[in-house]
Protein backbone atom coordinates (compact mmCIF):
# COMPACT_ATOMS: atom_id res chain seq x y z
CA UNK A 1 0.00 0.00 0.00
CA UNK A 2 1.20 3.29 -0.91
CA UNK A 3 -0.01 6.59 0.68
CA UNK A 4 -3.14 6.60 2.56
CA UNK A 5 -5.92 9.04 1.32
CA UNK A 6 -6.68 11.64 3.59
CA UNK A 7 -10.15 10.28 3.97
CA UNK A 8 -9.30 6.59 4.70
CA UNK A 9 -7.08 7.91 7.22
CA UNK A 10 -9.93 9.22 8.55
CA UNK A 11 -12.33 6.74 8.59
CA UNK A 12 -9.39 4.44 9.92
CA UNK A 13 -8.91 6.09 12.17
CA UNK A 14 -12.18 7.03 13.34
CA UNK A 15 -12.55 3.25 13.49
CA UNK A 16 -9.81 2.75 15.61
CA UNK A 17 -11.32 5.47 18.61
CA UNK A 18 -14.52 3.89 18.45
CA UNK A 19 -13.91 0.26 18.38
CA UNK A 20 -10.68 -0.19 20.71
CA UNK A 21 -10.90 0.34 24.28
CA UNK A 22 -8.24 1.82 25.80
CA UNK A 23 -6.73 -0.97 27.27
CA UNK A 24 -6.60 -3.23 25.32
CA UNK A 25 -3.89 -4.24 22.48
CA UNK A 26 -4.14 -5.74 19.28
CA UNK A 27 -1.13 -7.92 17.41
CA UNK A 28 -0.66 -6.97 14.24
CA UNK A 29 0.85 -10.21 12.48
CA UNK A 30 5.01 -10.74 13.08
CA UNK A 31 5.24 -6.95 13.44
CA UNK A 32 4.32 -6.67 17.29
CA UNK A 33 1.51 -5.75 20.18
CA UNK A 34 0.58 -2.70 20.01
CA UNK A 35 -1.96 -0.21 22.02
CA UNK A 36 -4.68 1.89 20.66
CA UNK A 37 -2.52 5.00 20.42
CA UNK A 38 0.12 3.19 19.28
CA UNK A 39 -2.23 2.26 16.36
CA UNK A 40 -3.28 5.74 15.78
CA UNK A 41 0.23 7.15 15.78
CA UNK A 42 1.30 4.60 12.98
CA UNK A 43 -1.49 4.96 10.57
CA UNK A 44 -1.01 8.85 11.16
CA UNK A 45 2.70 8.44 10.06
CA UNK A 46 2.02 5.79 7.31
CA UNK A 47 4.74 3.71 8.34
CA UNK A 48 4.76 -0.07 7.98
CA UNK A 49 2.71 -1.14 11.18
CA UNK A 50 0.03 1.67 9.87
CA UNK A 51 -0.15 0.80 6.40
CA UNK A 52 -0.60 -3.07 7.19
CA UNK A 53 -3.20 -2.09 9.86
CA UNK A 54 -5.09 -0.16 7.26
CA UNK A 55 -5.13 -2.75 4.45
CA UNK A 56 -6.28 -4.99 7.27
CA UNK A 57 -9.08 -3.05 7.95
CA UNK A 58 -9.92 -2.41 4.17
CA UNK A 59 -10.07 -5.88 3.05
CA UNK A 60 -12.34 -6.02 5.63
CA UNK A 61 -14.69 -4.00 4.71
CA UNK A 62 -14.57 -5.42 1.50
CA UNK A 63 -15.47 -8.92 2.51
CA UNK A 64 -18.40 -7.28 4.32
CA UNK A 65 -19.31 -5.01 1.04
CA UNK A 66 -19.26 -8.47 -0.42
CA UNK A 67 -21.19 -10.23 1.71
CA UNK A 68 -18.56 -12.82 2.75
CA UNK A 69 -18.84 -11.89 6.20
CA UNK A 70 -22.45 -12.95 6.46
CA UNK A 71 -21.87 -16.17 4.28
CA UNK A 72 -19.70 -16.96 7.19
CA UNK A 73 -21.15 -16.41 10.12
CA UNK A 74 -24.48 -17.79 8.38
CA UNK A 75 -22.41 -21.64 8.31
Amino acid sequence: MNNISKELKELILYKIEAEIPPHHKLSIGSKGVFTKEQLKKAVEEEDDVGKAYVKMQLDFLRALARGEISKILAQ
